[in-house]
């Protein structure tokens, strides 16, 4: 158990989800952090100091810098960020995966994030969500000992006077019903202004 009353867990799937803009960005470098020093996330308990490997697509170079040192710790040891690769987060590709697992298995952390899903995923279509998170699988060592897999994920608009909460917020999940189906836990992230 790493975080939480088995919210996130050694080799399951958790996802963290939200709308554009709402710090899913800066919650999984906070969580990463938090791993780091053994300091709680968003109220739930670290039970003990763990490495994150964050595998992103969408921040740059000047925002990954932001990101370095979160809190003017010095965490190399701990926390790694990938820089965006040229050709997005190709799950479908031999060679990305290839790459992906020396560096899992050079870094051994206990928990790994891809981030966003939408960069992973080719299309919405059931079958392509269950074929990259099989392809994920393939990657990402399994078991108890294996990290944990964070996806971060897009939620779609809401309709015009739809107010989700609880375990409605699950379809806002932006793509197919697979994406609340395969993880063991999921938090979305809401603006103020969203409650």
């Amino acid at each position: 158990m790493l975080v939480g009353d088995n919210h996130l867990v050694r080799g399951s799937v958790f996802i963290l989800g939200g709308p554009p803009g709402v710090g899913k960005s800066r919650a999984t470098v906070a969580l990463a952090e938090a791993g780091a020093t053994r300091s709680d996330w968003f109220g739930l308990k670290v039970h003990t100091p763990f490495r994150t490997l964050i595998v992103q697509n969408e921040n740059g170079l000047y925002r990954l810098k932001e990101f370095a040192q979160p809190n003017g710790l010095a965490l190399e040891d701990y926390v790694r960020v990938t820089p965006p690769p040229p050709y997005g987060l190709c799950f479908h590709r031999a060679e990305f995966r290839d790459q992906l697992a020396a560096q899992i298995e050079s870094f051994d952390p206990a928990m790994v994030i891809i981030a966003p899903w939408s960069a992973a995923v080719r299309d919405d279509k059931a079958r392509e969500y269950l074929e990259t998170f099989d392809a994920l699988r393939r990657v990402i060592p399994a078991g108890d000992a294996g990290p944990a897999s964070g996806v971060v994920a897009h939620t779609r608009k809401p309709h015009v006077g739809e107010r989700a909460s609880g375990r409605a917020l699950l379809n806002l999940l932006a793509g197919s019903h697979v994406l609340a189906s395969v993880p063991r836990c999921v938090f979305v992230l809401q603006a103020p202004a969203m409650r």
